[in-house]
């Protein structure tokens, strides 16, 4: 199995570059495969003032290759020199352990790899498979260091930013994961205005009982519908479907930042109204009510004000949830279910998680009967109307 395009690569791209010059800005990539390479491109971490623009992209499109995976293959593999910066389009590809009988996570399409290698200029981190037929992008690493400028990042820093687990002992494991979890800690609305004291209180307390980062398989249950609410789960990576028994509502997925799933029962203090269970393998932060509860008590003027107001929020939400749709949809309505609708439109797609947030728990929901009139003209001027069913 190789680890690089093949000389005919070349002849098989979606583009079709004429010159190796650095002018050349030409391609032909369809608009959705330029939208996902320019996405990947302007997340890498370049230094300040030299990161990637919209030219630069363009240069990068006219040097890609396409990659066509038949069949079950590594890509890159642990050790090796690196080939290049891998951009899934279709498909997906794993990140498994050297002897290949563990996944450790599950790349989709628009997640790339392989870019560790090239901009640290070290060997591959990580053995990385396409387990089925997949369409990736190739940017091949002598382009890629001719484009791109050096990164000036540390390598565990890095981790930390793309919530990536240590797979070749380069960095220190624990620490890895404390700065991961209190990262992803600032991104849950939940947390929104703890201090970095009270953060760093409940990772300490966590890792008493385990390691901060937890590993589901696929088709595993993280959160299970009318279990007890003593917990709130972090999606830092993978996808999940949630279920109302064996109906699916909806698929949730960590990409650009990490979810928090299971607040609304933590607060309310209902069992669960859905299961949540691992469509890939997950990256999940478990965080046990009593944990939360004593990092309030210990610091009462940052995470324990912040927390009395959120309960106090809920408490008033709670009253207007007793109406009867909210008792007849209860699963449809969870906050979890109504924040990835919201996502899921066009309206809202690139809005940040706090942002979306923000609408899902202002917003009511309403039933209709057929032929009633929902919004006034009027209406259109200061109201959204998203329709679950």
């Amino acid at each position: 199995m190789g680890t690089s395009p093949s000389k005919n690569s070349r002849r098989r791209s979606i583009i079709s570059s004429e010159s190796e010059s650095q002018d050349v800005v030409q391609h032909y990539l369809p608009d959705f495969v330029f939208e996902m390479l320019k996405r990947c491109l302007y997340s890498l971490p370049m230094p300040p003032g030299r990161g990637v623009n919209d030219k630069t992209c363009k240069r990068i499109a006219s040097h890609v290759d396409r990659m066509d995976v038949e069949e079950p293959r590594d890509i890159i593999k642990k050790g090796e020199p690196a080939s290049g910066i891998y951009i899934i389009v279709k498909g997906e590809a794993e990140v498994v352990s050297e002897t290949g009988n563990d996944v450790i996570a599950t790349l989709s399409e628009g997640d790339y790899f392989g870019e560790i290698s090239v901009l640290f200029n070290r060997p591959c981190t990580a053995r990385v498979r396409v387990p089925k037929k997949a369409l990736l992008l190739v940017l091949r690493v002598k382009d890629a260091k001719r484009i791109l400028h050096r990164v000036q990042i540390d390598i565990k820093d890095y981790y930390v930013l793309r919530r990536y687990l240590d797979t070749d002992g380069s960095v220190d494991q624990k620490q890895l994961q404390a700065e991961i979890t209190k990262n992803a800690f600032k991104q849950i609305p939940m947390f929104e205005g703890w201090n970095a004291e009270s953060l760093t209180f409940m990772i300490s307390q966590m890792e008493q009982a385990h390691q901060p980062i937890l590993i589901y398989p696929a088709d595993s249950n993280v959160l299970i519908q009318n279990d007890p609410s003593h917990e709130v789960c972090i999606l830092l990576r993978g996808r999940v479907k949630v279920l109302d028994g064996v109906r699916e509502l909806i698929t949730i997925e960590a990409k650009k930042s990490a979810i928090c799933l299971g607040e609304e029962g933590l607060y309310t203090r209902r069992k669960r109204a859905v299961t949540f269970r691992a469509i890939t393998v997950c990256h999940v932060i478990i965080v046990e009510k009593p944990v939360i509860i004593e990092a309030t008590q210990q610091y009462k003027d940052e995470a324990g004000m912040r927390f009395s107001r959120s309960l106090e929020y809920w408490n008033k939400i709670s009253k207007w949830k007793s109406r009867k749709v909210y008792q007849q949809r209860t699963a449809e309505l969870q906050l979890e279910v109504v924040m990835q609708l919201l996502w899921n439109s066009l309206i809202f797609s690139e809005v940040s998680a706090g942002f979306i947030y923000m609408i899902a728990m202002t917003s009511t929901a309403y039933e209709y009967s057929r032929d009633t009139k929902v919004l006034t003209e009027a209406d259109y001027k200061h109201s959204i109307c998203y329709c679950l069913s």
